[in-house]
């Protein structure tokens, strides 16, 4: 088993809730592999037992993976005796997949006797990353600026609607979606940029 010695060095480095939380905020990239090592097999395992298969729990882990590594470093999560990393994280992986199973598309996707393509949604984001990748979305999501990251973060992890972001940013719902759609251009640019 190759990964042992490197399990066993991620387990030692990161003994203490602390530890990763401090790495995510100076942007270590090895808590991501931690919190894979230590979470994912739990949560593909609450998604497999409540109506969803291996490819839903990969994409609920990594929206799970991006929207705690923003919240560490924002500031907006603080470890204490009722909210350790653990609980923390695991409810954001859970509370992901409930709203996922709760959504028109996927009842209607679960009604269908055989599936023949996958629904269409409109988490563009968890489409964009793989196992892999998570990480190294996290850094180019810091890339962009301020407002984008504003408008993808309510958009896509807050589930705040269109009306609701233009009305905190003062906008038109109309421009606020022909900047979402630049603000995800700039992403995806980021991700695949072009070759000169």
């Amino acid at each position: 088993m190759p990964n042992q010695p490197f399990k066993a060095s991620l387990k030692f480095r990161f003994g203490k809730d602390e530890d990763i939380l401090r790495a995510i905020q100076s942007g270590d990239e090895t808590a991501i592999d931690y919190l894979y090592q230590t979470y994912y097999q739990p949560i593909k395992l609450y998604v497999l037992q409540n109506s969803g298969n291996a490819d839903d729990a990969r994409d609920v882990f990594q929206d799970g993976v991006v929207a705690f590594w923003v919240n560490v470093r924002e500031g907006n999560f603080q470890l204490t005796s009722e909210a350790t990393l653990a609980t923390y994280f695991t409810r954001i992986c859970k509370n992901r997949w409930l709203d996922k199973i709760r959504s028109a598309d996927f009842k209607r996707k679960a009604s269908l006797d055989a599936v023949t393509e996958p629904m269409a949604t409109d988490d563009v984001l968890s489409r964009m990353i793989s196992t892999e990748e998570v990480s190294q979305l996290a850094v180019l999501f810091g890339k962009l600026g301020d407002k984008c990251q504003q408008i993808l973060r309510s958009f896509y992890y807050e589930k705040q609607s269109l009306e609701k972001i233009a009305d905190t940013l003062g906008m038109q719902t109309d421009s606020l979606k022909n900047e979402k759609y630049r603000c995800m251009m700039r992403l995806k640019e980021l991700y695949h940029p072009r070759k000169s």
